[in-house]
C-alpha cells in the first residue's frame, strides 16, 4: 500500500474529517478510533457510538462500529450489549493481507 497519513484527514483537534473510500486507508482511521477505547473496560453500544461520534466529522458512524468489530479492533457479546476493546489490536497490514 502507497504511504497514507492520516494526519490529512485530522483537523486541529484529531477530529477524522472524511471516511476515505479506500479500504487500506478507511483502515487506518478505524485503527485510531479503536485506540480510542480504553482496555478492559465494557461499553454499551451508545457509549461506543458517543466514542466514534466524538473522533468524526462524517455522519456514518455505524459503519466505523461495524468495521471495528468486523476487522477486530472490538469484541461484542453474543447479545450485542457490551463491547470491549481486543486485547491485542490487529495491525493494518495484517488485515490487508487477507485481500
Amino acid at each position: 500500500m502507497k504511504y497514507f497519513s492520516l494526519e490529512r484527514l485530522l483537523d486541529e483537534n484529531g477530529v477524522v474529517t472524511r471516511c476515505p473510500p479506500k479500504l487500506g486507508q478507511r483502515l487506518r482511521v478505524v485503527a485510531y478510533l479503536a485506540e480510542r477505547f480504553e482496555p478492559d473496560r465494557a461499553y454499551t453500544e451508545l457509549e461506543v457510538n458517543d466514542v466514534i461520534r466524538s473522533r468524526v466529522a462524517f455522519s456514518d458512524y455505524v459503519t466505523m462500529r461495524r468495521e471495528l468489530v468486523d476487522f477486530g479492533f472490538l469484541t461484542r457479546s453474543a447479545d450485542c450489549r457490551e463491547y470491549r476493546r481486543a486485547a491485542e489490536l490487529p495491525s493494518v497490514e495484517s488485515i490487508l493481507e487477507k485481500f
